[in-house]
């Protein structure tokens, strides 16, 4: 069923009018007497939240870890190509 609500909305101060919505389409009719607002947000909770903090660090080393393997067998390869020149040459 709609749900009436006026918040009170002080300038610059964020104002949560809804949550605890299920998951699904939902409708918002903003009127503003004054003006349209600066900003509108919407936004919702982030599923796993306590992954959100050290994902980008996980991922992060993984990518350094790749790099670093990457780098250790191109050098590996060009040394042992350079060495083998050096006693056959």
């Amino acid at each position: 069923p709609p749900v009436a609500y006026t918040p009170y909305v002080e300038r610059h101060a964020p104002t949560v009018v809804a949550s605890g919505l299920a998951d699904g389409e939902h409708v918002a009719l903003v009127h503003a007497p004054h003006g349209l607002p600066e900003v509108f947000l919407v936004g919702r909770a982030r599923p796993l939240g306590w992954l959100w903090t050290p994902a980008p660090l996980l991922l992060t080393a993984l990518l350094a870890f790749t790099c670093a393997l990457g780098m250790r067998a191109l050098c590996e390869r060009f040394s042992d190509s350079r060495l083998q020149a050096a006693l056959t040459g």
